[in-house]
């Protein structure tokens, strides 16, 4: 116990650093996420410039968005089956390349559909590089690390969406392809730092010999039933399901209009969209520490009440103003919703699905938020049309008041679940805490943990393990003593709330 409770100092967000592995992920991550906002804001300046701009710029979002709704479960599949070394850093690579000739054709001012095709081909080659990631990062992270891995991961994440469009305003108002040879350099960039990367399993082997031999390979179309009928078996996951699906909808439409907003509603340049998204970002930033408590609360009704409403109020307040400054400050509260949004549900999901369900109920949850983002940026245009920009953005706040207000019996469902499960493994939660091999670890962590404990009470002189049995389970005390002994000779003591 010693030895633990002096590293206990070294399991902070801070001593991540320390691990060359992770500064390289951190690396990768700062460098693609300033690149995608780069390469966003710049294909809008150049399809701007043609004529047909809202179908164009329609596409653009289909060209980014329908590899990311229709691939996500196939690419899993490649994940599990690959070397995650060659995997990222061929993709990155790969990227990169494809890019620079998006790059190119731009310079030459060559025809968009050849632009969006080239773009949309990058896309689809990206598919694996987030699950590959996640993958990577426990195996480089290490047990002691890898709470405080995917919270820098994931605050860099949201940085980069302030920063990105950012600094791609000057970038792209100066030449839409330099900024895309620049997101082309961020891909290489990324692809060297990735491979330099070292910890990486190689899992390839052991799937062509175990996993691939017995399942037969992955079928897409079979794992996306399964995931429906994972939802389907909670029944209160269905209309949360169906909530997540409407709002990315929205947010797809939002994605669309703000350029829109930009150019006809406040009559500026274009490339000044990246202000407005760079908006979201600061919100999305600023929103991290409301998000973990509004988490950590008994119920999500009102968490998720207040993220609906700080998405349509300044939604609806869009078709009204007419400063880039001040729609920019209204944005920022969009962003707030958005984590919020998205944090609390992924924790209730987490609370109220078995631990075996939930790869496939997120599976389901990653589809229905990629598709709803699609249709939303499909729909957009064609609300423009019909209605002008200010008629569009009243009809977008409109569906999320209305589909919120369905929505908030199904919540408080949810919520009363989550709220049972909650009190179900908070001693369990309470003994992991004290536990300094998860030092740092979030309570929502903690709890998926908690959710996978069996509590057992044991006769004195029973044998919990024996010498040469597989290390495959963590044994924790809370009460009496474990006597650890090899070759019949003592050689440790477990003692109460010890490990």
């Amino acid at each position: 116990m010693g030895v633990e409770g002096g590293n206990r100092a070294r399991t902070g967000l801070a001593s991540t650093f320390r691990n060359s592995g992770l500064r390289q992920l951190y690396g990768a991550e700062i460098v693609s996420g300033i690149g995608e906002g780069i390469l966003w804001v710049s294909l809008v300046v150049f399809l701007s410039d043609h004529a047909r701009f809202g179908l164009w710029l329609t596409l653009a979002v289909v060209a980014r968005l329908a590899p990311r709704a229709f691939l996500s479960l196939p690419a899993g599949s490649l994940v599990d089956r690959s070397s995650l070394r060659m995997l990222v850093v061929s993709t990155e690579f790969s990227r990169g390349v494809i890019m620079a000739g998006v790059a190119a054709v731009v310079a030459l001012d060559g025809p968009p559909v050849v632009v969006l095709v080239l773009i949309a081909i990058s896309y689809v080659v990206a598919a694996p590089i987030r699950p590959a990631l996640s993958s990577i990062v426990p195996s480089v992270a290490g047990e002691r690390h890898l709470a405080g891995a995917n919270a820098v991961l994931s605050t860099l994440r949201q940085i980069m969406t302030f920063v990105g469009p950012l600094v791609a305003v000057p970038v792209a108002a100066s030449s839409p392809a330099l900024g895309l040879g620049l997101n082309a350099v961020s891909l290489a960039i990324s692809a060297a730092l990735l491979a330099a990367v070292r910890g990486i399993p190689d899992r390839s082997q052991r799937v062509r010999s175990d996993r691939a031999r017995r399942t037969g390979g992955a079928n897409p179309l079979a794992a996306s039933i399964d995931g429906i009928r994972a939802v389907r078996a909670i029944h209160v996951l269905t209309p949360l399901v169906a909530l997540i699906g409407v709002v990315s909808f929205v947010r797809g439409a939002e994605m669309v209009l703000y350029v829109y907003v930009v150019r006809d509603q406040l009559g500026d340049d274009v490339e000044r969209v990246g202000l407005l998204s760079g908006a979201v970002g600061l919100g999305a930033l600023l929103a991290m520490s409301i998000a973990a408590r509004a988490a950590d609360s008994a119920s999500p009704v009102r968490p998720i009440v207040f993220a609906l409403l700080a998405t349509a109020l300044p939604t609806a307040l869009l078709a009204v103003i007419t400063t880039t400054f001040a729609a920019s400050a209204v944005l920022v509260l969009v962003g707030v919703g958005m984590v919020v949004f998205e944090v609390v549900v992924v924790v209730t999901v987490q609370r109220v699905t078995p631990p075996s369900s939930l790869g496939r109920v997120f599976g389901a949850i990653n589809g229905s938020s990629s598709t709803g983002k699609l249709l939303g940026a499909l729909v957009a245009p064609a609300l423009v049309a019909a209605l002008g920009v200010e008629g569009a953005l009243i009809v977008v706040a409109s569906v999320v008041v209305v589909v919120g207000a369905a929505a908030v019996w199904p919540v408080i469902t949810i919520g009363r679940l989550s709220a049972s499960r909650q009190r179900e493994l908070s001693p369990f939660v309470d003994v992991l805490r004290g536990l300094a091999i998860f030092e740092g670890a979030s309570g929502p962590s903690l709890e998926r943990i908690a959710g996978e404990m069996i509590e057992r009470d044991l006769p004195a002189g029973a044998v919990v393990i024996a010498q040469g049995e597989p290390a495959d389970d963590l044994y924790v005390s809370r009460a009496g003593r474990l006597v650890a002994t090899r070759d019949g000779v003592e050689v440790g003591v477990v003692s109460a709330d010890d490990w």
